[in-house]
């Protein structure tokens, strides 16, 4: 995926973050591997996002994230975290 497009694209509310998020890796673009069922749903999708590290030896580091998704048409209750429980972090601009 390519965040800066990505970004491009996004509603007013994202685009922002996105922004941010693409000047925070060292790629410009995010690998992903996405897996559909029988059925065509989506059912696991794993990034890949890398970064510089900070220090004497810095290095690149590669975060893999993996999502699944199952239980479609099951009713779910959803509850957001307090605001104090939320931590967005700062993204360092390369």
């Amino acid at each position: 995926a390519d965040l800066d497009r990505a970004a491009r694209a996004a509603s007013p509310q994202s685009r922002g973050a996105l922004s941010a998020a693409a000047k925070g890796f060292s790629k410009d673009a995010v690998p992903f591997d996405a897996y559909l069922d029988e059925e065509g749903r989506l059912r696991k999708v794993r990034h890949r996002f890398s970064f510089a590290s900070e220090g004497p030896e810095a290095k690149e580091v590669t975060v893999v994230s993996t999502l699944l998704l199952y239980g479609f048409g099951v009713p779910v209750t959803v509850t957001l975290p307090d605001d104090d429980d939320i931590y967005t972090g700062e993204i360092r601009q390369g």
